[in-house]
């Protein structure tokens, strides 16, 4: 953990990641949905696990003719919101590993709130720099 800023950064080992997967696929009921997309490029890791546990078909690109309610959108963290915000006004369910207060989106499904912490995921360099405002 170190300090940036107002920001203290915390890196997510790949062993915690893989858990707050896991974690977080136990949280979605069996049967409630048939698709799985992960908003690229930090969503797909998570949706490939979780279409693989739960048996969902993964699709790469949200495709109108299916029914909002057979998909779970999935990304890494609802930082802001702005990633998940178009799909959660056209009422998509959506699943996040980490999830900050400030976020304009809450998540159906997520595991840690991560609203004092700046996250670095395990496919991200230690140096990127810190590019939001608090």
């Amino acid at each position: 953990m170190s300090r940036t800023g107002d920001w203290v950064k915390r890196r997510v080992s790949i062993t915690n990641y893989e858990q707050a997967i896991f974690d977080l696929i136990k949280q979605i009921p069996i049967g409630k949905y048939e698709y799985c997309y992960g908003i690229p490029r930090g969503g797909l890791i998570p949706a490939t696990y979780i279409s693989y546990q739960l048996g969902l078909d993964m699709i790469v690109e949200y495709d109108l003719l299916i029914p909002r309610q057979k998909v779970l959108v999935v990304d890494d963290i609802a930082d802001t919101g702005s990633t998940l915000e178009p799909f959660k006004e056209a009422g998509y369910d959506t699943a996040c590993l980490f999830y900050k207060i400030r976020s304009t989106v809450k998540p159906t499904y997520y595991v840690h709130d991560a609203s004092s912490y700046w996250i670095v995921f395990p496919y991200e360099k230690d140096d990127e720099p810190i590019n939001r405002e608090k």
